[in-house]
Formats: structure tokens, C-alpha cells, sequence
């Protein structure tokens, strides 16, 4: 084992050692270590001649321009799924320090150099609970999640610009792959939604994996207490090579990500109030079983007032992930039915009071901080967001009780067909009954014979139950379709129905 590697190890207390390595530390089965380098390890990387180390730092000589850093290969004790970069650098405007990071299992090639991202803001003099932090001043990169049969891990540090210098750099290095187990009865329950308990006619709470169910950490200390008026939603920027395929990977994110906020950013939990994966798992996070009111986050920096939903991916260049129609019926079946517990109107805006200013009631990260968050690709759906978490309250306030939640899907009938557009009144329309088992994104399109889309009539949530939608015989761009037969298409993640009508002159 290389001896110029520091390395910091949680142990119940925070161990500094050098040149060592000490027991591996366990909490909540989570392993993980910080790899803390400085200059006197700097000597030991393949250095460009034109990085120069000058007293305490790693630096770009004057008039250069561009060079790089390599580090060595460092080996873990053990195999990790998760690296955390972050760094203490100065880069005065328009120089830059650019991070990367690569991983192989012993015996392994090494993959590919990820670029890794940083949040724009440093990490605080003091933590969560008022202590000096050991990291005060770094960027905290995103987290890199690999193959958890990774043992050894290189970064990679650009230099350009003017004047980029750098003091330290760190690895907090993560196993978070041995979890709890799920229990028969729990798995069971994946993607269920249960039926409204509150009163009649209220938005169900949709299923929500429990801290003690997919391994969390205990907070450091005692949570404070908020009532949610505004939404906050994210992404966790999480980078990856590594598919998540189950739960398990989804949970092992989780609390990777609770290890990465607690021990490097120093907080007193993770961020975020609630998680969603790509499945459609929802984690409890930093919150408690008492709905009555909710536990304040760390995740837009002012938090009071707010609740912080975040889903796992990366939506924004240069990874650009794309959110899936079951995290995104998740998040929207988590918004409603806040939005429906606290009276929130989700197409509303008020006063944010912790932010100062007037922010919507459902608003994205970048909304109250400089941030890319939640992703390009994540914020473009927020009025789609707002829309389908405002129609599900109603859907539900207007449901009618004495109707059976049906065991399939229906595409029921069209009413009336045939159905003549030229001769109908403009605001009359063929009726389209749809009926499903349960909540979820669902489109409704309809299609000519030749298998051409005509008019999107639906691409959102839809309520279980019966839901009643609209065609006026139109397309798209608003014009009269021919006589003729057309087919009205339902499609879910499962399923697809189609039903045939008739516009006739």
C-alpha cells in the first residue's frame, strides 16, 4: 500500500491518520473513507512541467495556459460503488481546475475518465451543527457512482487559465452496497398506492420507503421543524458508468449520498426531504414518520418553508439522463399529495419567506440559487409538473367514492360515435372513458389508419378510477380531420388498448 496517501475514517469518532490504514469504518453497513491529498503526495502524480508546486500548492506557472495532474493509482481496503470529489482551490475568473475521476476491480482495465461537475458554492466554515469543518472552502464534486467491485481509483486535475492554484484534493471513497434486505410484505408493496386515508375525496400518500428499511444513518443531532408552503424539486447529480437495475441499487445511491452529505459536506443528514430513483421507489429521507409537520432539509440553502424532493440521475449536460415515466409519476403523486396535506396550490406562487422573494409554490433549484439543478432536461417539465400535480387534486376531489377502483386497465367507451365535428356545436366534443387500476403516467393519442399520430390528447398522470377526456375531431394544429375511421390509443408502462371511432360529415 502506497504511504503517501492520508486517509480520514469515520469510527464512531473522526480518526486522522498517515501513512496507515486503520479499521474500516461501519455505520448503517455503510463503509467509507477519505483520501486527503496535499502537496507533499503531489510529488508522487506524472506532474506537466508547467505545474509548478510552490510552498502549499499545486499551480499553473504564469503565461502557461493549460496542464494536467495524474494522480497514482490508490487502492481501497475494499471494494466501493461511490467516489466524492471535492477540493480546495482558487481559481480567480476565467481559470479553472476541471476534475476527473476513474475506477477498475483488481485485475481490472480502468474505465473511462469522468469529467466530474461542481456545485458552485463552497463548503461551509462550520457544519450543520456548528462545528469547525475539516473541509471548509472545498467544491464539492458530484458524486460518482461505479461497478461496486471497484478497488482502485485515479483522478485526473486540468489546470487552465490564469493563475488556477490548488491545496488540496480528496476522495471520499464509499461502499454502500450491503443494506437491510426488504421484507416479503415491503417488496410486496413496491409501486403501490394506497387508497385515501385522510378524509374522503383527499390525495393518497404514496408509498415511501421508511429510513429504517432501505439503512439510513441516524442524524447527528435532532431535526428542526418547518411547515412546507413551497416545493423545491432536484437532481442529485449523480454521475455513473453503472446501471441501476433494482431497489437495492437505488437504495445503495441513498445512502451513498447521505454518506457524501454527512462526512464531506458536513451535515446533519442528507439534504433532501424525500428521493426517487428511476423505478419509481420513493425514499424517505431527511424526514419522520409524523406528517403533521415537516422536517427542514439542506437543500437550496434556505429551507425553512420549503420541502426538497430530488431524483436520482443527472439531467443536464454532460451526461444528460433522461427522467422516466415512473420517477415521474412518483414525483407527482408525492407533490399532490403535499400539496393536498398543506393546502398548497400547485400553479400558485407566494412569498418565500426564507428566500426573501416571491418564488412558485412548485419551483426548481435554480429558481433560489445559482445552480444547474435540477437539470435542464428535469426543469423543462415544470409546467407539465405543475399541471398534472394540480389536475390529480382535482381528480381526486371530484372522484366519486361509490365507483370501484377497477382490477384493469379500460379504454371504455367513446361517446358519441360516430361523431360528426363539422356539424357540432364548437364546444362539443366526442367523450373518451378511461379507466385504471392504479395511478400512473399515462397517453392518450389518436391515430388515422395509416398509423399517423393525429392529436396528443393526454401525456400525464392519470388518477385510478374512471377519467373522462375530450376529442373534438381535430388534430394537433387545431384543424377539422376527414371522415373516417381513427383509433384512440391508451398506453401505460404495462399497457396498450386502442379503440376504434368514426368521424363521419
Amino acid at each position: 500500500m502506497p504511504e503517501f496517501h492520508r486517509w480520514q475514517q469515520r469510527l464512531g469518532t473522526v480518526l486522522f491518520l498517515l501513512g496507515t490504514i486503520g479499521a474500516v469504518a461501519r455505520a448503517a453497513e455503510t463503509q467509507s473513507l477519505q483520501i486527503i491529498h496535499t502537496t507533499k503526495d503531489f510529488g508522487q502524480g506524472e506532474r506537466q512541467p508547467d505545474l509548478q508546486l510552490t510552498g502549499n500548492l499545486l499551480a499553473l506557472s504564469p503565461g502557461a495556459g493549460r496542464a494536467h495532474y495524474v494522480s497514482p493509482a490508490i487502492k481501497s481496503p475494499f471494494t466501493f460503488n461511490a467516489v466524492g470529489p471535492h477540493w480546495l482551490a482558487t481559481t480567480p475568473a476565467g481559470a479553472e481546475v476541471q476534475v476527473f475521476v476513474r475506477v477498475r476491480a483488481d485485475g481490472g482495465q480502468w474505465g473511462n475518465w469522468l469529467p466530474v461537475p461542481a456545485e458552485e458554492e463552497p463548503i461551509a466554515a462550520l457544519t450543520e451543527d456548528g462545528r469547525p469543518n475539516p473541509f471548509a472552502g472545498d467544491r464539492s464534486g458530484a458524486l460518482v457512482f461505479v461497478d461496486p467491485s471497484s478497488r482502485w481509483v485515479q483522478y485526473r486535475l486540468e489546470f487552465s487559465g490564469t493563475a488556477p492554484q490548488l491545496e488540496r484534493m480528496s476522495l471520499q471513497i464509499i461502499n454502500s452496497m450491503n443494506g437491510p434486505a426488504l421484507s416479503a410484505s415491503a417488496r410486496a408493496q413496491q409501486n403501490e398506492i394506497p387508497a385515501p386515508l385522510a378524509k374522503p375525496g383527499s390525495v393518497p400518500k404514496p408509498r415511501i420507503y421508511k429510513r429504517a428499511e432501505w439503512g439510513a444513518r441516524s442524524p447527528s443531532t435532532g431535526y428542526q421543524y418547518t411547515t412546507a408552503k413551497h416545493l423545491g424539486f432536484h437532481h442529485t447529480a449523480g454521475i455513473s458508468d453503472f446501471n441501476v437495475g433494482s431497489y437495492e441499487d437505488c437504495a445503495a445511491r441513498v445512502r451513498a449520498i447521505q454518506a457524501y452529505h454527512m462526512d464531506s459536506n458536513g451535515w446533519i443528514d442528507i439534504g433532501y426531504n424525500y428521493t426517487i430513483c428511476k423505478h419509481g421507489h420513493l425514499f424517505q429521507a431527511r424526514e419522520d414518520d409524523n406528517d403533521a409537520s415537516d422536517v427542514r432539509g439542506a437543500h437550496d440553502g434556505f429551507n425553512a418553508g420549503s420541502m426538497g424532493v430530488s431524483a436520482l440521475g443527472y439531467f443536464h449536460p454532460p451526461y444528460n439522463h433522461q427522467p422516466t415515466p415512473e420517477l415521474l409519476h412518483a414525483l407527482y403523486s408525492l407533490l399532490a399529495w403535499k400539496c393536498d396535506q398543506r393546502g398548497i396550490d400547485p400553479k400558485g406562487a407566494s412569498v418565500y419567506a426564507a428566500y426573501g422573494a416571491v418564488r412558485d409554490h412548485i419551483y426548481g433549484h435554480r429558481e433560489v440559487r445559482a445552480t444547474a439543478c435540477p437539470g435542464d432536461i428535469l426543469f423543462a417539465r415544470k409546467a407539465a409538473m405543475r399541471d398534472s400535480v394540480a389536475r390529480l387534486i382535482g381528480q381526486f376531489a371530484t372522484a366519486v367514492s361509490e365507483s370501484p377502483t377497477p382490477a384493469s386497465y379500460q379504454l371504455l367507451q367513446c361517446h358519441p360515435n360516430p361523431f360528426s365535428p363539422a356539424s357540432a356545436a364548437a364546444s362539443a366534443a366526442m367523450t373518451i372513458r378511461v379507466s385504471l387500476p392504479k395511478s400512473e403516467l399515462a397517453t392518450l393519442a389518436v391515430y388515422n389508419l395509416l398509423g399517423q399520430r393525429v392529436r396528443l390528447l393526454h401525456e400525464q398522470l392519470l388518477p385510478a378510477g374512471q377519467n373522462v377526456l375530450r376529442w373534438e375531431g381535430r388534430d394537433d394544429e387545431g384543424r377539422l380531420q376527414p371522415a373516417g375511421v381513427y383509433l384512440v390509443r391508451l398506453t401505460t408502462a404495462t399497457q396498450t388498448q386502442h379503440a376504434k371511432v368514426l368521424l363521419v360529415k
